[in-house]
């Protein structure tokens, strides 16, 4: 999936309905107790997100759950993201907004977010490996890694990402021919590197991106982290320092359209629930919700007026 946003980005009305109707768990709260989940919600969403999630990536990886949901989760994603602002595009579009710009002698900036699981990793890597490819390498690579705990207290799947990154891109890209290599860039220390926020704010705040022109930023990661990407580099864009240096960004998800709605790995199900339940949730205690519930009782009003004058 490609997006493009042009600063200023101006969030967009996408009804959820849909999604709530599929995924919404409060619905099957017990009623004696919707208080104490209601509680728990304004107390602490992102947990009652993640244990929800984790139910979910439990059922996926014992094959209960249907490839089906993988293409309807990933829908959810792409329109939450869109409601962010940005618009859905396909390559030869990308091409057609990347081509004045390069014209023009404004540097590309390739952002490929880390993460703490091979498979994604890869998938990830692989795809800023194909995009820097067709860009005829001419831009600059930031590989922005995520250490789950800098104190170095606990053990970590994967100590250094950004390294891990960095060495399967190049392997990937000298398979391809003997053309010289992008400019790559560690975004921050490893051990300071420990959340997406932290990242893109040291992504603004290095010298990594132009200081005396606009810049084209790509950012590449799974679909689902594209959502919290997106917002934290909105939340850049909107100072007057940082908003005028990016003049296209692009976001790029890395699953392989012929094969993911196959993706099977645990993890992977488990973060893209986390984020749309986070989202549905949280449109959930608004008053969305209840313009939902309107609709959806005078939609079944309707049916049954129908059924009834058919009846007569």
């Amino acid at each position: 999936m490609l997006f493009h946003g042009k600063p200023p980005i101006a969030k967009n009305p996408i009804d959820f309905g849909d999604y709530l109707e599929d995924f919404d768990i409060a619905k099957f709260v017990y009623k004696d107790k919707r208080k104490a989940f209601d509680k728990l919600f304004a107390r602490d969403p992102a947990f009652l997100a993640d244990l929800s999630a984790a139910v979910f990536a439990i059922l996926a990886r014992s094959g209960y759950t249907h490839k089906d949901v993988y293409q309807k989760l990933l829908e959810c994603c792409r329109d939450i993201i869109i409601a962010e602002g940005f618009s859905e595009i396909d390559e030869d579009e990308m091409k057609i907004l990347l081509r004045p710009t390069a014209d023009e002698g404004i540097p590309n900036n390739v952002l490929v977010a880390g993460c703490q699981n091979n498979e994604m990793l890869k998938r990830r890597v692989e795809k800023a490996a194909q995009f820097v490819s067709n860009l005829g390498y001419n831009c600059t690579v930031i590989f922005s890694g995520r250490n789950p705990d800098p104190s170095g207290k606990t053990t970590v799947k994967i100590l250094d990402e950004s390294r891990r990154m960095r060495v399967q891109f190049r392997e990937l890209l000298r398979h391809n021919n003997n053309t010289p290599l992008p400019r790559m860039h560690d975004l921050v220390p490893e051990e300071r590197s420990s959340t997406t926020q932290t990242n893109i704010s040291q992504l603004f705040q290095q010298n990594l991106l132009s200081q005396t022109k606009h810049n084209n930023l790509i950012v590449i990661s799974s679909t689902f982290h594209l959502i919290r990407l997106a917002r934290e580099i909105k939340t850049q864009l909107v100072t007057p320092k940082h908003g005028r240096r990016i003049a296209q960004l692009l976001l790029i998800g890395a699953e392989d359209p012929q094969h993911t709605f196959y993706v099977q790995d645990a993890p992977y199900f488990k973060l893209m629930m986390f984020d749309v339940f986070e989202h549905l949730m949280r449109i959930g205690s608004t008053k969305d919700l209840k313009t939902f519930e309107r609709r959806k009782v005078r939609n079944q009003g309707q049916s049954g007026e129908k059924k009834q004058g058919k009846r007569r």
